[in-house]
Protein backbone atom coordinates (compact mmCIF):
# COMPACT_ATOMS: atom_id res chain seq x y z
CA UNK A 1 0.00 0.00 0.00
CA UNK A 2 2.91 2.31 0.73
CA UNK A 3 4.28 1.66 -2.74
CA UNK A 4 1.03 2.80 -4.34
CA UNK A 5 0.85 5.92 -2.25
CA UNK A 6 4.35 6.83 -3.46
CA UNK A 7 3.35 6.26 -7.07
CA UNK A 8 0.35 8.49 -6.61
CA UNK A 9 2.56 11.21 -5.23
CA UNK A 10 4.89 10.70 -8.08
CA UNK A 11 2.15 11.11 -10.64
CA UNK A 12 1.12 14.34 -8.99
CA UNK A 13 4.72 15.55 -8.92
CA UNK A 14 5.29 14.84 -12.57
CA UNK A 15 2.18 16.61 -13.67
CA UNK A 16 2.86 19.51 -11.39
CA UNK A 17 6.42 19.83 -12.72
CA UNK A 18 5.14 19.83 -16.26
CA UNK A 19 2.64 22.52 -15.50
CA UNK A 20 5.27 24.70 -13.89
CA UNK A 21 7.61 24.10 -16.74
CA UNK A 22 5.06 25.06 -19.37
CA UNK A 23 4.12 28.07 -17.33
CA UNK A 24 7.74 29.18 -17.23
CA UNK A 25 7.99 29.17 -20.99
CA UNK A 26 4.79 31.19 -21.26
CA UNK A 27 6.06 33.79 -18.83
CA UNK A 28 9.28 34.09 -20.87
CA UNK A 29 7.28 34.78 -24.00
CA UNK A 30 5.21 37.39 -22.23
CA UNK A 31 8.32 39.33 -21.27
CA UNK A 32 9.24 40.15 -24.86
CA UNK A 33 9.24 43.92 -25.50
CA UNK A 34 7.52 44.04 -28.88
CA UNK A 35 4.36 42.61 -30.35
CA UNK A 36 6.34 41.41 -33.46
CA UNK A 37 8.77 39.40 -31.37
CA UNK A 38 5.87 37.88 -29.49
CA UNK A 39 4.04 37.01 -32.66
CA UNK A 40 7.17 35.58 -34.24
CA UNK A 41 7.55 32.85 -31.64
CA UNK A 42 3.84 32.14 -31.15
CA UNK A 43 3.72 29.13 -33.49
CA UNK A 44 6.92 27.65 -32.10
CA UNK A 45 5.72 28.15 -28.54
CA UNK A 46 2.34 26.57 -29.30
CA UNK A 47 4.03 23.59 -30.92
CA UNK A 48 6.33 23.25 -27.94
CA UNK A 49 3.60 23.43 -25.29
CA UNK A 50 1.45 21.01 -27.28
CA UNK A 51 4.32 18.57 -27.30
CA UNK A 52 4.85 18.95 -23.59
CA UNK A 53 1.12 18.39 -22.94
CA UNK A 54 1.12 15.23 -25.06
CA UNK A 55 4.14 13.92 -23.19
CA UNK A 56 2.51 14.75 -19.84
CA UNK A 57 -0.70 12.97 -20.83
CA UNK A 58 1.27 9.91 -21.86
CA UNK A 59 3.17 9.88 -18.57
CA UNK A 60 -0.06 10.33 -16.59
CA UNK A 61 -1.74 7.52 -18.52
CA UNK A 62 1.19 5.18 -17.96
CA UNK A 63 1.34 5.99 -14.27
CA UNK A 64 -2.43 5.66 -13.79
CA UNK A 65 -2.19 1.99 -14.69
CA UNK A 66 -0.07 1.52 -11.58
CA UNK A 67 -2.58 3.22 -9.25
CA UNK A 68 -5.09 0.72 -7.76
CA UNK A 69 -8.67 1.26 -8.90
CA UNK A 70 -11.47 1.64 -6.33
CA UNK A 71 -12.90 -1.74 -5.42
CA UNK A 72 -16.61 -2.50 -5.56
CA UNK A 73 -16.63 -2.77 -1.77
CA UNK A 74 -15.02 0.65 -1.38
CA UNK A 75 -17.50 2.15 -3.81
CA UNK A 76 -20.35 0.61 -1.85
CA UNK A 77 -18.97 1.99 1.41
CA UNK A 78 -18.64 5.46 -0.11
CA UNK A 79 -22.21 5.30 -1.41
CA UNK A 80 -23.45 4.20 2.01
CA UNK A 81 -21.58 7.05 3.67
CA UNK A 82 -22.99 9.54 1.17
CA UNK A 83 -26.47 8.21 1.89
CA UNK A 84 -25.88 8.48 5.63
CA UNK A 85 -24.67 12.06 5.25
CA UNK A 86 -28.04 12.92 3.72
CA UNK A 87 -29.99 11.31 6.57
CA UNK A 88 -31.91 13.51 8.95
CA UNK A 89 -29.87 13.92 12.13
CA UNK A 90 -32.95 13.15 14.20
CA UNK A 91 -33.20 9.69 12.65
CA UNK A 92 -29.57 8.65 12.32
CA UNK A 93 -29.85 6.38 15.38
CA UNK A 94 -33.59 5.69 15.28
CA UNK A 95 -35.03 2.30 14.34
CA UNK A 96 -38.70 1.36 13.99
CA UNK A 97 -39.81 -2.23 14.30
CA UNK A 98 -41.50 -3.87 11.34
CA UNK A 99 -43.35 -6.95 12.60
CA UNK A 100 -46.37 -8.65 11.06
CA UNK A 101 -49.73 -8.10 12.76
CA UNK A 102 -49.81 -8.66 16.51
CA UNK A 103 -46.54 -10.60 16.49
CA UNK A 104 -43.58 -9.49 18.57
CA UNK A 105 -39.82 -9.89 18.61
CA UNK A 106 -37.79 -10.91 21.65
CA UNK A 107 -35.15 -8.52 22.95
CA UNK A 108 -32.16 -10.55 24.14
CA UNK A 109 -29.35 -9.95 26.59
CA UNK A 110 -26.69 -10.90 24.01
CA UNK A 111 -26.66 -11.00 20.18
CA UNK A 112 -27.72 -14.64 19.95
CA UNK A 113 -31.03 -16.47 19.62
CA UNK A 114 -29.85 -18.66 22.51
CA UNK A 115 -29.43 -15.68 24.82
CA UNK A 116 -31.79 -14.76 27.65
CA UNK A 117 -34.93 -12.78 26.72
CA UNK A 118 -35.08 -9.44 28.55
CA UNK A 119 -38.10 -7.90 26.84
CA UNK A 120 -40.49 -7.88 23.91
CA UNK A 121 -41.15 -5.35 21.17
CA UNK A 122 -44.21 -5.19 18.94
CA UNK A 123 -44.66 -3.63 15.51
CA UNK A 124 -44.28 0.13 15.01
CA UNK A 125 -42.30 0.63 18.21
CA UNK A 126 -39.35 3.01 18.33
CA UNK A 127 -35.83 2.27 19.51
CA UNK A 128 -32.45 4.00 19.71
CA UNK A 129 -29.59 2.07 18.11
CA UNK A 130 -26.63 1.90 20.49
CA UNK A 131 -24.38 -0.30 18.37
CA UNK A 132 -24.39 -2.63 15.37
CA UNK A 133 -22.71 -6.04 15.38
CA UNK A 134 -20.94 -7.60 12.42
CA UNK A 135 -23.42 -10.48 12.24
CA UNK A 136 -26.51 -8.31 11.82
CA UNK A 137 -27.76 -7.46 15.30
CA UNK A 138 -28.65 -4.08 16.76
CA UNK A 139 -28.11 -3.26 20.39
CA UNK A 140 -31.05 -0.98 21.16
CA UNK A 141 -32.66 0.97 23.96
CA UNK A 142 -36.45 1.09 23.86
CA UNK A 143 -38.48 2.15 26.87
CA UNK A 144 -37.06 0.36 29.90
CA UNK A 145 -35.47 -2.35 27.77
CA UNK A 146 -31.87 -2.50 26.56
CA UNK A 147 -30.75 -5.50 24.54
CA UNK A 148 -30.17 -7.05 21.13
CA UNK A 149 -32.56 -7.60 18.21
CA UNK A 150 -31.87 -8.82 14.68
CA UNK A 151 -31.55 -5.83 12.35
CA UNK A 152 -33.93 -7.53 9.89
CA UNK A 153 -36.87 -6.54 12.10
CA UNK A 154 -36.20 -2.79 11.82
CA UNK A 155 -36.45 0.01 9.31
CA UNK A 156 -33.94 2.83 9.69
CA UNK A 157 -32.71 6.04 8.10
CA UNK A 158 -34.92 7.74 5.53
CA UNK A 159 -37.38 4.82 5.56
CA UNK A 160 -37.90 5.24 9.31
CA UNK A 161 -38.18 9.01 8.85
CA UNK A 162 -40.83 8.70 6.14
CA UNK A 163 -42.84 6.24 8.20
CA UNK A 164 -42.71 8.34 11.38
CA UNK A 165 -43.66 11.53 9.53
CA UNK A 166 -46.54 9.86 7.68
CA UNK A 167 -47.88 8.37 10.92
CA UNK A 168 -47.64 11.67 12.80
CA UNK A 169 -45.12 10.40 15.37
CA UNK A 170 -42.67 13.32 15.01
CA UNK A 171 -43.49 16.18 17.35
CA UNK A 172 -42.19 19.76 17.40
CA UNK A 173 -41.96 21.23 20.90
CA UNK A 174 -41.58 25.01 20.80
CA UNK A 175 -38.71 26.18 23.04
CA UNK A 176 -39.22 29.93 22.64
CA UNK A 177 -42.14 32.33 22.50
CA UNK A 178 -43.50 34.33 19.58
CA UNK A 179 -41.90 32.06 16.97
CA UNK A 180 -42.78 33.08 13.41
CA UNK A 181 -44.50 30.55 11.15
CA UNK A 182 -43.72 31.17 7.48
CA UNK A 183 -45.08 30.06 4.12
CA UNK A 184 -41.68 28.79 2.96
CA UNK A 185 -38.47 27.60 4.66
CA UNK A 186 -36.74 30.96 4.45
CA UNK A 187 -36.65 34.13 6.54
CA UNK A 188 -37.61 36.08 3.41
CA UNK A 189 -41.03 34.42 3.12
CA UNK A 190 -44.34 35.67 4.49
CA UNK A 191 -45.20 35.24 8.18
CA UNK A 192 -48.65 33.68 8.59
CA UNK A 193 -48.88 33.33 12.38
CA UNK A 194 -46.87 32.85 15.57
CA UNK A 195 -46.47 29.89 17.90
CA UNK A 196 -45.38 29.91 21.52
CA UNK A 197 -43.25 28.15 24.10
CA UNK A 198 -44.38 24.70 25.26
CA UNK A 199 -46.84 24.33 22.38
CA UNK A 200 -46.60 21.06 20.49
CA UNK A 201 -47.29 20.35 16.83
CA UNK A 202 -47.01 17.39 14.49
CA UNK A 203 -44.10 17.75 12.05
CA UNK A 204 -45.03 17.01 8.44
CA UNK A 205 -41.68 17.57 6.77
CA UNK A 206 -38.06 18.68 7.23
CA UNK A 207 -36.28 21.04 4.85
CA UNK A 208 -33.45 19.48 2.83
CA UNK A 209 -30.76 20.92 5.08
CA UNK A 210 -32.75 20.21 8.25
CA UNK A 211 -32.80 23.84 9.34
CA UNK A 212 -36.60 24.18 9.03
CA UNK A 213 -39.56 22.03 10.01
CA UNK A 214 -43.02 22.09 8.50
CA UNK A 215 -45.73 21.85 11.16
CA UNK A 216 -49.48 21.33 11.12
CA UNK A 217 -51.65 23.64 13.19
CA UNK A 218 -55.07 25.19 13.57
CA UNK A 219 -55.82 28.22 11.39
CA UNK A 220 -55.79 31.60 13.19
CA UNK A 221 -59.55 31.95 12.59
CA UNK A 222 -60.13 28.56 14.18
CA UNK A 223 -61.62 27.06 11.02
CA UNK A 224 -59.73 23.99 9.82
CA UNK A 225 -55.97 23.44 9.78
CA UNK A 226 -52.92 24.78 7.97
CA UNK A 227 -49.21 24.09 7.53
CA UNK A 228 -46.24 26.39 7.92
CA UNK A 229 -42.47 26.42 8.34
CA UNK A 230 -40.65 27.11 11.61
CA UNK A 231 -36.91 27.51 12.15
CA UNK A 232 -35.47 24.35 13.71
CA UNK A 233 -33.44 26.59 16.06
CA UNK A 234 -36.60 27.14 18.10
CA UNK A 235 -37.83 23.55 18.10
CA UNK A 236 -37.08 20.49 20.21
CA UNK A 237 -37.93 17.42 18.16
CA UNK A 238 -39.26 14.27 19.79
CA UNK A 239 -40.36 11.00 18.20
CA UNK A 240 -43.38 9.79 20.13
CA UNK A 241 -43.82 6.06 19.63
CA UNK A 242 -44.65 2.97 21.62
CA UNK A 243 -41.63 1.16 23.06
CA UNK A 244 -40.56 -2.32 24.09
CA UNK A 245 -41.77 -3.79 27.37
CA UNK A 246 -39.81 -5.67 30.01
CA UNK A 247 -40.93 -9.12 31.10
CA UNK A 248 -42.00 -7.59 34.41
CA UNK A 249 -44.10 -5.00 32.60
CA UNK A 250 -45.62 -7.72 30.43
CA UNK A 251 -46.57 -9.74 33.52
CA UNK A 252 -48.16 -6.68 35.11
CA UNK A 253 -50.05 -6.00 31.88
CA UNK A 254 -51.36 -9.57 31.74
CA UNK A 255 -52.44 -9.36 35.37
CA UNK A 256 -54.19 -6.08 34.62
CA UNK A 257 -56.00 -7.69 31.68
CA UNK A 258 -57.17 -10.59 33.86
CA UNK A 259 -58.24 -8.21 36.63
CA UNK A 260 -60.13 -6.09 34.13
CA UNK A 261 -61.85 -9.15 32.68
CA UNK A 262 -62.79 -10.27 36.19
CA UNK A 263 -64.19 -6.83 37.03
CA UNK A 264 -66.25 -6.82 33.86
CA UNK A 265 -67.54 -10.33 34.59
CA UNK A 266 -68.45 -9.35 38.15
CA UNK A 267 -70.17 -6.19 36.93
CA UNK A 268 -72.17 -8.17 34.38
CA UNK A 269 -73.17 -10.74 37.02
CA UNK A 270 -74.11 -7.97 39.45
CA UNK A 271 -76.36 -6.44 36.79
CA UNK A 272 -78.06 -9.81 36.22
CA UNK A 273 -78.48 -10.36 39.97
CA UNK A 274 -79.93 -6.87 40.41
CA UNK A 275 -82.39 -7.41 37.59
CA UNK A 276 -83.51 -10.75 39.03
CA UNK A 277 -83.84 -9.20 42.50
CA UNK A 278 -85.95 -6.38 41.12
CA UNK A 279 -88.24 -8.84 39.36
CA UNK A 280 -88.55 -10.86 42.58
CA UNK A 281 -89.35 -7.73 44.58
CA UNK A 282 -92.04 -6.73 42.10
CA UNK A 283 -93.55 -10.21 42.37
CA UNK A 284 -93.50 -10.06 46.18
CA UNK A 285 -95.13 -6.64 46.14
CA UNK A 286 -97.94 -7.96 43.96
CA UNK A 287 -98.50 -10.95 46.28
CA UNK A 288 -98.50 -8.72 49.37
CA UNK A 289 -100.99 -6.34 47.79
CA UNK A 290 -103.38 -9.13 46.81
CA UNK A 291 -103.13 -10.67 50.28
CA UNK A 292 -103.79 -7.33 51.97
CA UNK A 293 -106.68 -6.59 49.65
CA UNK A 294 -108.28 -9.96 50.37
CA UNK A 295 -107.87 -9.53 54.12
CA UNK A 296 -109.31 -6.04 54.06
CA UNK A 297 -112.23 -7.15 51.94
CA UNK A 298 -113.01 -9.95 54.38
CA UNK A 299 -112.82 -7.54 57.30
CA UNK A 300 -115.06 -5.07 55.53
CA UNK A 301 -117.58 -7.79 54.79
CA UNK A 302 -117.59 -8.85 58.42
CA UNK A 303 -118.00 -5.27 59.55
CA UNK A 304 -120.85 -4.79 57.14
CA UNK A 305 -122.60 -7.87 58.48
CA UNK A 306 -122.24 -6.81 62.09
CA UNK A 307 -123.20 -3.21 61.40
CA UNK A 308 -125.85 -3.17 58.73
CA UNK A 309 -126.53 0.51 59.44
CA UNK A 310 -123.07 1.37 57.98
CA UNK A 311 -123.57 0.86 54.25
CA UNK A 312 -120.66 3.06 53.04
CA UNK A 313 -117.65 1.37 51.36
CA UNK A 314 -114.00 2.43 51.59
CA UNK A 315 -111.22 1.10 49.30
CA UNK A 316 -108.87 -0.96 51.43
CA UNK A 317 -105.54 0.70 52.09
CA UNK A 318 -102.37 -1.24 51.52
CA UNK A 319 -100.73 -2.33 54.74
CA UNK A 320 -98.11 0.16 55.89
CA UNK A 321 -95.71 -2.64 56.73
CA UNK A 322 -96.24 -4.15 53.33
CA UNK A 323 -95.70 -0.83 51.64
CA UNK A 324 -92.65 -0.14 53.72
CA UNK A 325 -91.25 -3.55 52.96
CA UNK A 326 -91.95 -3.10 49.26
CA UNK A 327 -90.42 0.35 49.29
CA UNK A 328 -87.39 -0.94 51.14
CA UNK A 329 -86.99 -3.81 48.70
CA UNK A 330 -87.47 -1.49 45.76
CA UNK A 331 -84.96 0.94 47.21
CA UNK A 332 -82.50 -1.88 47.80
CA UNK A 333 -83.01 -3.09 44.26
CA UNK A 334 -82.56 0.42 42.91
CA UNK A 335 -79.41 0.88 44.96
CA UNK A 336 -78.06 -2.45 43.76
CA UNK A 337 -78.93 -1.58 40.18
CA UNK A 338 -77.30 1.83 40.53
CA UNK A 339 -74.17 0.27 41.96
CA UNK A 340 -74.10 -2.23 39.15
CA UNK A 341 -74.64 0.53 36.62
CA UNK A 342 -71.73 2.45 38.13
CA UNK A 343 -69.48 -0.59 37.92
CA UNK A 344 -70.55 -1.41 34.40
CA UNK A 345 -70.57 2.18 33.13
CA UNK A 346 -66.84 2.22 32.44
CA UNK A 347 -67.34 -0.70 30.07
CA UNK A 348 -70.18 1.25 28.47
CA UNK A 349 -67.88 4.25 27.97
CA UNK A 350 -65.30 2.04 26.26
CA UNK A 351 -67.94 0.36 24.08
CA UNK A 352 -69.37 3.74 23.10
CA UNK A 353 -65.95 5.20 22.30
CA UNK A 354 -65.07 2.22 20.09
CA UNK A 355 -68.03 2.99 17.83
CA UNK A 356 -66.04 5.91 16.42
CA UNK A 357 -62.84 4.04 15.53
CA UNK A 358 -61.45 5.23 12.22
CA UNK A 359 -63.35 8.52 12.22
CA UNK A 360 -61.30 11.61 11.31
CA UNK A 361 -59.04 13.74 13.47
CA UNK A 362 -59.69 17.47 13.13
CA UNK A 363 -57.67 19.91 15.19
CA UNK A 364 -60.04 21.99 17.32
CA UNK A 365 -63.00 19.73 16.48
CA UNK A 366 -65.30 17.85 18.85
CA UNK A 367 -67.57 15.89 16.50
CA UNK A 368 -67.24 12.15 17.02
CA UNK A 369 -68.38 11.51 13.46
CA UNK A 370 -67.13 14.46 11.40
CA UNK A 371 -63.84 15.10 13.20
CA UNK A 372 -62.39 15.79 16.62
CA UNK A 373 -59.07 16.33 18.33
CA UNK A 374 -57.89 14.40 21.39
CA UNK A 375 -59.62 16.44 24.09
CA UNK A 376 -62.72 16.94 21.97
CA UNK A 377 -62.96 13.16 21.71
CA UNK A 378 -62.77 12.51 25.45
CA UNK A 379 -65.10 15.42 26.18
CA UNK A 380 -67.75 14.25 23.70
CA UNK A 381 -67.61 10.62 24.80
CA UNK A 382 -68.18 11.52 28.44
CA UNK A 383 -70.82 14.11 27.53
CA UNK A 384 -72.89 11.21 26.19
CA UNK A 385 -72.97 9.82 29.74
CA UNK A 386 -73.82 13.13 31.38
CA UNK A 387 -70.32 14.22 32.42
CA UNK A 388 -69.01 17.69 31.61
CA UNK A 389 -65.26 17.84 30.97
CA UNK A 390 -63.01 20.81 30.30
CA UNK A 391 -62.17 21.46 26.64
CA UNK A 392 -58.38 21.09 26.50
CA UNK A 393 -56.11 18.21 27.47
CA UNK A 394 -54.16 20.33 29.93
CA UNK A 395 -57.36 21.40 31.73
CA UNK A 396 -59.07 18.00 31.65
CA UNK A 397 -56.36 16.85 34.03
CA UNK A 398 -58.35 18.73 36.70
CA UNK A 399 -61.54 16.75 36.03
CA UNK A 400 -62.41 13.70 38.11
CA UNK A 401 -60.13 12.15 40.71
CA UNK A 402 -56.41 11.52 40.44
CA UNK A 403 -55.33 7.87 40.12
CA UNK A 404 -51.96 6.20 39.80
CA UNK A 405 -50.85 5.40 36.27
CA UNK A 406 -49.96 1.97 37.62
CA UNK A 407 -53.54 1.34 38.77
CA UNK A 408 -55.55 2.19 35.68
CA UNK A 409 -59.11 1.02 35.06
CA UNK A 410 -61.14 1.08 31.87
CA UNK A 411 -62.63 4.52 31.34
CA UNK A 412 -59.80 6.43 33.02
CA UNK A 413 -58.36 9.44 31.22
CA UNK A 414 -54.61 9.22 30.62
CA UNK A 415 -52.45 12.24 29.82
CA UNK A 416 -49.17 12.73 27.99
CA UNK A 417 -46.40 15.31 27.61
CA UNK A 418 -44.37 15.64 24.42
CA UNK A 419 -41.00 16.99 25.45
CA UNK A 420 -42.26 20.09 27.25
CA UNK A 421 -43.61 20.73 30.72
CA UNK A 422 -47.29 20.94 29.82
CA UNK A 423 -49.79 18.21 29.00
CA UNK A 424 -50.57 18.07 25.30
CA UNK A 425 -52.50 14.83 24.71
CA UNK A 426 -55.29 12.86 26.39
CA UNK A 427 -56.80 9.43 25.75
CA UNK A 428 -59.26 6.96 27.29
CA UNK A 429 -57.81 3.82 28.82
CA UNK A 430 -59.76 0.76 27.61
CA UNK A 431 -57.99 -1.95 29.59
CA UNK A 432 -55.39 -4.50 28.58
CA UNK A 433 -52.64 -1.91 28.31
CA UNK A 434 -54.44 -0.05 25.50
CA UNK A 435 -55.99 3.35 24.90
CA UNK A 436 -58.45 4.79 22.41
CA UNK A 437 -57.77 8.34 21.24
CA UNK A 438 -57.99 10.86 18.45
CA UNK A 439 -54.34 10.65 17.45
CA UNK A 440 -53.40 12.53 14.27
CA UNK A 441 -54.92 13.63 10.96
CA UNK A 442 -53.27 10.65 9.31
CA UNK A 443 -54.61 8.02 11.70
CA UNK A 444 -57.84 9.51 13.04
CA UNK A 445 -59.36 7.76 16.06
CA UNK A 446 -57.32 4.66 16.85
CA UNK A 447 -56.46 2.12 19.53
CA UNK A 448 -52.81 1.88 20.57
CA UNK A 449 -50.59 0.92 23.48
CA UNK A 450 -50.88 2.99 26.65
CA UNK A 451 -47.17 3.91 26.56
CA UNK A 452 -45.96 6.09 29.43
CA UNK A 453 -48.66 8.54 30.53
CA UNK A 454 -47.67 11.31 32.93
CA UNK A 455 -51.03 11.43 34.75
CA UNK A 456 -54.43 9.75 34.99
CA UNK A 457 -57.89 10.81 36.18
CA UNK A 458 -60.94 8.71 37.05
CA UNK A 459 -64.15 10.35 35.91
CA UNK A 460 -66.52 7.61 37.09
CA UNK A 461 -66.16 6.35 40.67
Amino acid sequence: MKHYRNMTALAFGVLAGTAIFAGGKTVAADTLDTEIAGAGIAVALNDYTAGVATEAETQATDISTLIPQQSAEEAQQQAAQASKDKENKYFEDIAITSVTGDDYVNVRKKPSTESKVVGKVYSNCGAVILETTEDGWYKVRSGNVTGYIKADYFVTGSEAEDYALDAGYVIANMNDTGIRVRTKPTTESEVVTNVYQNEHYVIKKFSKDGSWVKIKMKKPDGEGSMSGWVSADFVDVTIDMDTAITLKEEKAMQEAILAEQQREAEAAQAAIDAQQQEQQNQSNTSVNYNSSSSSSSSSSSSSSSSSSSNSSYSKPATSNSSSSSSSSSSSSSSSSSSSSSSSGSAAAVVAYAKQFLGNPYVYGGSSLTNGTDCSGFTMSVYKHFGYSLNRSSYTQVYNGASVSTGNLQAGDLVFYKYGGNSISHVAIYIGGGQIIHASTEETGIIISGVGSPCAARRIMN
